[in-house]
């Protein structure tokens, strides 16, 4: 999951202890480690998400409120950072 959604809303969920989420919210960056598998994290529409530092068989589960729709998903930074400034 590296990517941002414009109409999805995502609740990644690691299955076990080895990973971390990263959030960018406009221009502000947000690390979030998700220690213990029964947390998730709401991520709302428009919130750059990706995952970082997995191990080698970590799971993330993502529930979503949408069925997968590749064209609400913006996959390169630099288009999101350009959907951002266009949006201010």
């Amino acid at each position: 999951m590296k990517n941002r959604c414009e109409q999805l809303l995502q609740l990644p969920k690691i299955l076990d202890d080895r990973g971390n989420l990263s959030f960018i919210e406009a221009q502000r960056h947000i690390p979030f480690k998700i220690e213990r598998p029964y947390f998730g994290l709401y991520v709302p529409p428009g919130i750059w998400a990706q995952e970082q530092g997995f191990s080698s068989g970590s799971v993330c589960l993502v529930f979503a409120s949408l069925p997968y729709d590749e064209s609400d998903y913006i996959r390169d930074f630099d288009n999101y950072k350009k959907f951002v400034d266009d949006h201010r």
